[in-house]
């Protein structure tokens, strides 16, 4: 049996319709635009968008997560859901949107509170790098600089780093 590169969570959004109309208003940083207009012409926009919860590469140190996504996996309806886009950070090297408020989409689907209980255990540090790679600027960019990108901001470390707000923009 091959093991899986990653557990995430499937985000139902098209990054382009969704950021597109925001990028074109106003006051959004010249760079920041420069850089989503490049991935646009570019097509480094991602077309599966996903927040990787756990990878393969960090399974020595957090292999309780890998279990409890590995468990939530194998149900027969795994719980969907829901959280908001708070920003898209820009650094010159990859675009991400932080992601806020993870919830069960709907409690009631929830079988035994699997869903609940998954959110509830996830440690604070894993809370602090939810995020979504919206691109990377080229081929040679790995995806995962995006998580350092949104783990660094919410530190206070944004030298560097445009970032644009989102309003009311939901996903499941």
């Amino acid at each position: 049996v091959k093991i899986p590169r990653y557990f995430g969570i499937l985000a139902e959004v098209d990054l382009d319709a969704v950021l597109s109309p925001r990028m074109q208003e106003e006051g959004v940083p010249p760079k920041a635009r420069e850089f989503w207009l490049k991935l646009k012409q570019e097509k480094r926009i991602a077309t599966r968008p996903h927040i990787t919860i756990v990878h393969s590469k960090s399974l020595s140190s957090e292999t309780d997560l890998w279990e409890r996504c590995s468990s939530l996996n194998q149900m027969e309806e795994p719980p969907m859901f829901r959280f908001k886009l708070g920003r898209v950070l820009f650094n010159g090297r990859v675009a991400a949107t932080v992601v806020d408020d993870l919830r069960v989409d709907d409690t009631n689907q929830d079988g035994q509170q699997k869903g609940s209980q998954f959110i509830t255990m996830l440690r604070e540090d894993i809370l602090h790098r939810l995020h979504i790679t919206v691109g990377t600027g080229d081929a040679s960019i790995m995806p995962v600089e995006a998580m350092g990108l949104v783990q660094d901001w919410k530190k206070g470390k944004n030298t560097g780093v445009d970032e644009v707000a989102l309003e009311n923009i939901v996903v499941k």
